[in-house]
């Protein structure tokens, strides 16, 4: 005859709580050699993990698993989160050059040539991704405002590739995207300023749709996304942010306001922050504002730039934001970096090939 207990509840010996099975137990008197894991939610890699402890990657909202002595991303049951940027930074154009350059964003270093912009605007258009093909749309070229929308695949070198057009000619433009659509805003046009949002399907060549509009007309936006939303910083002398939601067309809503009113910077980010770059009002500026995308409200300081800049490029890899070329007071070729994570101060990263300003850039897989 088989013996049997049933318990209900097990308290400790003072009735408080739930017992602690500090030397673990025995099952037919051996013991059973528990593995005790841990879940950690954290913008960095847990330290001295263990095999089968669970990590929640909040800079990049992904959820991984620690096996076999890496960190390994979980998919199948759980689908990997949409990834808009990557390890390779792709720099179009500029005041100088048709040439498209790129860098990789792990490691500080100088750019190389990558191919060039034939027949496509060479500065001032709008850049985003998908994750593997990066894509530039309008410009200016010899003071002609361009309609133009064009590609290349960031793991492969070589010149860009016509997609389609976008519904209004302009430039000093800029964009955004989610792995789906790519989202222009606002922009210089032929006799003025205009507040129109166009949306690019990203995996099928074809023209751009009309998305919605601006609150108000300008150029020179600074523009980033969290894969939900797309989010339109300052532009000509307003301190403005706007957003979208790039899923859903429509006119944008307030989302707060910059600490400096500025046109003629760029942004970048991850997947929770925006940090907005440099600018020009009345002067040339070296802030640098970062906002938390999630939730509508004004920005904060992040820190300053290497100098007073405006009209550089920027792009990330959601950990590392960088600046390329742009105007001091002179042209120059630097690219600068920050932590996106960590506020502070940008410091030097490297060159691009030639001084230049009006590139404009984004960030793709390097394979």
């Amino acid at each position: 005859m088989m013996s049997e207990i049933v318990v209900s509840k097990v308290n400790n010996r003072a009735g408080t709580g739930k017992v602690n099975l500090s030397n673990s137990f025995t099952i037919d008197g051996a013991a059973p050699s528990l593995t005790i894991v841990t879940y950690t939610e954290s913008a960095t890699e847990p330290s001295n993990p263990s095999n089968g402890d669970a990590w929640w990657d909040t800079a990049n909202s992904r959820f991984e698993m620690y096996i076999g002595g890496v960190w390994k991303r979980l998919i199948g049951t759980i689908p990997p989160p949409p990834e808009w940027y990557g390890d390779r930074a792709i720099k179009f154009g500029g005041n100088v050059t048709y040439q498209i350059e790129y860098f990789s964003l792990a490691s500080n270093g100088n750019s190389a040539d990558f191919g060039d912009m034939y027949g496509q605007p060479s500065s001032l258009g709008a850049a985003f991704s998908d994750g593997s093909k990066c894509f530039v749309a309008g410009g200016l070229i010899s003071n002609v405002y361009r309609n133009d929308i064009a590609y290349v695949t960031a793991s492969t070198l070589g010149n860009t590739t016509d997609h389609g057009d976008l519904t209004v000619a302009r430039s000093w433009t800029n964009g955004c995207s989610d792995v789906t659509y790519g989202v222009v805003m606002g922009g210089a046009i032929s006799g003025g300023t205009s507040n129109a949002i166009d949306r690019v399907t990203l995996a099928t060549a074809g023209n751009a749709v009309d998305f919605g509009d601006l609150v108000s007309a300008r150029n020179g936006i600074g523009a980033v996304g969290n894969g939900t939303y797309g989010i339109a910083m300052g532009g000509g002398t307003a301190n403005t942010i706007e957003y979208v939601t790039i899923a859903t067309t429509g006119d944008a809503a307030d989302f707060g306001d910059l600490t400096v009113a500025r046109g003629g910077s760029s942004a970048t980010g991850d997947t929770t922050r925006g940090i907005l770059g440099g600018g020009f009002a009345s002067s040339i500026k070296n802030t640098l504002d970062y906002i938390t995308m999630a939730t509508t409200g004004n920005a904060t300081d992040f820190g300053d730039m290497l100098s007073t800049y405006t009209q550089a490029g920027s792009t990330s890899d959601a950990t590392t934001g960088v600046w390329m070329g742009g105007y001091t007071g002179s042209t120059v070729n630097v690219i600068q970096k920050v932590t996106i994570q960590t506020t502070g101060n940008a410091t030097d990263f490297g060159d691009l090939l030639a001084v230049q300003r009006f590139a404009v850039a984004t960030s793709g897989a390097s394979s």
